[in-house]
C-alpha cells in the first residue's frame, strides 16, 4: 500500500535530515513542520528530487557542510563545479 504524498513527505523529509542518530538534526525541525504544514506537498517532493537539493540538505544535517552563511555560499550546484 502506498503512502500519502504528506506521509511520503514526511519520509523522505526525516531520512534527508537524519543527523546519523535516526531522528532528524534538531535544527531543521522548524524546517520540517513548516514544509509539512504548507498545501501541496507534491510539490516538495518534487523539490526533493534535484540532486542538488537532497546533497545540500543531507550535507547541512550531518555537518559535512556547515550551517552556516560561509558554508551555505560554498555550496555550488555539481554542475558549477
Amino acid at each position: 500500500m502506498a503512502l500519502c504524498e504528506h506521509c511520503t513527505l514526511a519520509n523522505t523529509l526525516a531520512h534527508l535530515l537524519d543527523d546519523g542518530s535516526g531522528r532528524v538534526a534538531p535544527e531543521f525541525l522548524p524546517l520540517v513542520k513548516i514544509l509539512l504544514e504548507m498545501d501541496r506537498p507534491k510539490s516538495r517532493l518534487i523539490w526533493l528530487r534535484n540532486p542538488n537539493v537532497v546533497r545540500l540538505l543531507h550535507g547541512l544535517a550531518t555537518g559535512s557542510i556547515p550551517l552556516t552563511h560561509d558554508g551555505l555560499h560554498q555550496e555550488t550546484p555539481l554542475a558549477n563545479r
